[in-house]
């Protein structure tokens, strides 16, 4: 078994030399955002935890110190203030990695960053520096709403809806846009739908379907206007719309983000699809006969609208729906499901009729409708967007000898 000065000794055989890491290539960000450089350091020996300095040259040959995470009266004077401010800091990632970040970078800040290791090896191997370049651009990135102020819009389910956001940019070098829009409710907020900056779109999530079936589309519409397209509103789609743009720039083959912006495109909020059902309040029949109830609809939606209609039935009027016996169905697509004995027939656009043939005294209980609303979406999908249970219709049945009819009476 190796004792520790074994492994120590073997450790150090086999060391190549520390290996100090800033990012390849240069670094591009724009005046006011926020820039953070990485720095780790590799195949040292000494403590696990190694420490940092930081120094800067506006020109790549005279460097002047910046931070340190050791040496107290390391930084020059020209960067107390910003580093008491903590608009210059250090932040620790791991016992041998650092990041600098440099919040409001300014065209100051452009030019030459240097991480370097203080030595804690028992020979000189590798390099203990490494350098980056840093360009800072000015901001030229303009992104707003196509109208202001950002405008209110109150909607019907089922009802289509377009937002727009104008994002354009004059910066010297040859940078891509990436949108994305957001739908914020509260302090949940949800991606729907982006553009990246390579020219792909993304659905987000739980709205994959909706961007499949074509329901919910991005398009550009001149050099700078995004169109966020939804055919058919849901009640989920309420909320505060954002538009999300961020600036990429390709720097020696590696994409780099330099910036991101938002802006408040509209307010959508979304009536709820009215429903209303009306059944008998109590019904008599005599064994034997047939018992007839309608389920009437009233709704505010004029549109192309397919209702689902169940009637059910129960021994008690508190049951749950789980416990009760479904009788009849008429799906959206007006096929009848039912028994031989139960007939489920449409009276008019608004008027649904339960027919139970023969009936006995097992048919006293309570009867229900419940009516959903469908609406089409594209590539013949359907979303629902009302449901709706009656008040339970009591029904007695009698012998012919106590049967005394009595009027039907509707109630909401």
């Amino acid at each position: 078994m190796l004792t520790v000065e074994d492994r120590a000794i073997r450790g150090h055989a086999v060391c190549r030399g520390r290996v100090v890491r800033v990012p390849a290539g240069s670094l591009v960000r724009v005046v006011g955002t926020e820039l953070v450089i990485p720095c780790n350091v590799s195949d040292y020996d000494g403590p696990s935890e190694q420490n940092f300095d930081w120094s800067f040259s506006s020109s790549g040959s005279s460097f002047v110190e910046l931070a340190s995470t050791w040496e107290v009266g390391f930084p020059a004077q020209l960067y107390q203030e910003r580093l008491q401010r903590g608009d210059i800091l250090l932040r620790r990632t791991a016992n041998d990695a650092v990041e600098l970040h440099i919040k409001n970078v300014q065209p100051s800040d452009q030019g030459h960053y240097k991480c370097s290791t203080p030595s804690t090896d028992a020979t000189v191997q590798g390099n203990y520096e490494d350098t980056v370049q840093v360009k800072v651009l000015a901001d030229a990135l303009v992104v707003g709403p196509s109208s202001r102020p950002p405008p209110g819009l109150s909607l019907r389910e089922g009802e289509p809806f377009e937002l727009r956001c104008v994002a354009t940019t004059m910066s010297p070098l040859h940078t891509h846009l990436a949108l994305r829009w957001e739908l914020h409710r509260g302090p949940v907020h949800r991606n729907i739908l982006s553009l990246s900056h390579e020219g792909r779109f993304h659905p987000g999530p739980g709205y994959e379907q909706r961007y499949h079936s074509g329901d919910v589309r991005l398009d550009t519409v001149g050099n700078d206007a995004y169109r966020l397209s939804v055919a058919r509103a849901l009640s989920a789609d309420q909320g505060s719309y954002r538009c999300v743009v961020s600036e990429w720039i390709t720097e020696q083959g590696s994409w780099q983000e330099i910036q991101e912006k938002a802006v408040e495109v509209a307010t959508v909020a979304i009536q709820p699809t009215a429903l209303q059902l009306a059944v008998p309040r109590t019904v008599s029949v005599a064994v034997g006969k047939d018992l007839g109830l309608s389920c009437n609809i009233t709704t505010d939606r004029v549109d192309d609208i397919r209702p689902e209609v169940t009637w059910y039935f129960r021994k008690t009027p508190d049951a749950s729906l789980l416990t009760s016996h479904m009788l009849a169905r008429l799906d959206r697509d007006s096929l009848v499901h039912s028994s031989p004995h139960v007939a489920l027939s449409h009276v008019d656009t608004r008027s649904y009729h339960l027919l139970v043939r023969d009936v006995s005294k097992e048919n006293s209980g309570y009867y229900l409708c419940l009516v959903a609303l469908w609406a089409p979406g594209h590539n013949r999908s359907w979303h629902k967007v009302a449901e709706a249970m009656s008040a339970p219709s009591s029904v007695s049945v009698t012998w012919l000898g106590e049967y005394l009819e009595e009027p039907l009476r509707l109630s909401a």
